[in-house]
């Protein structure tokens, strides 16, 4: 994915947290904020399937739903959510006001119903499913960790003393997210300070 994607990416990402979440900075709650948004956020077990979440149209509630595996580490489940919005924002076109226009565009003319978009744990994807799937992790990554909040963070820490270690663990506790997540956003702050 080329910078002036990811850029474009990151800036979708704040927008939308910004109006999902008004002003609520405690990802461990995103579902919540997420239905008040009107996305259905479901929990069940994915254990025997090779996915660990999925999106799909509820035609009877008429909402987006996103389904996530009940049994995944919590900081998994956020991230799952997260990405399953990113889908949701990035390529069905949704945003968080549920007007006509959103209803009619992830309506498909023959069924009713959109095709489900899943993250894969067997990672068997084709070249335009990676390429979504990238989209939809950088997305996660950006909404749950505002790139300036993190910039204004680790710099701050840094000022403080704190080891690189300290700050990702720091940022794990402070987001709600893996320490992989928090690692990947440090070291993109990193390269601003």
């Amino acid at each position: 994915m080329d910078k002036k994607k990811r850029d474009a990416i990151e800036n979708i990402a704040e927008e939308v947290r910004r109006i999902v979440m008004a002003g609520n900075s405690d990802n461990q709650n995103l579902d919540v904020y997420l239905r008040s948004a009107g996305v259905q956020v479901k929990y069940t077990d994915l254990s025997d399937t090779q996915i660990d979440g999925y999106l799909e149209w509820d035609i009877e509630s008429l909402q987006p739903k996103i389904v996530i595996d009940a049994f995944e580490h919590p900081h998994r489940r956020v991230f799952s959510i997260a990405h399953e919005l990113g889908h949701l924002v990035l390529h069905w076109k949704w945003v968080p006001t549920m007007d006509e226009f959103n209803k009619n565009s992830l309506i498909t003319k023959q069924s009713g119903v959109v095709d489900v978009a899943y993250r894969r744990t067997d990672g068997e994807y084709t070249e335009q499913e990676k390429a979504r799937e990238t989209e939809a992790n950088h997305f996660a990554a950006s909404f749950l960790i505002p790139e300036q909040d993190i910039i204004d963070y680790v710099d701050d820490e840094q000022r403080d003393g704190k080891t690189g270690s300290q700050i990702i663990l720091d940022i794990g506790e402070r987001y709600f997210v893996s320490q992989e997540t928090a690692g990947i956003r440090y070291r993109k702050a990193k390269e601003f300070i």
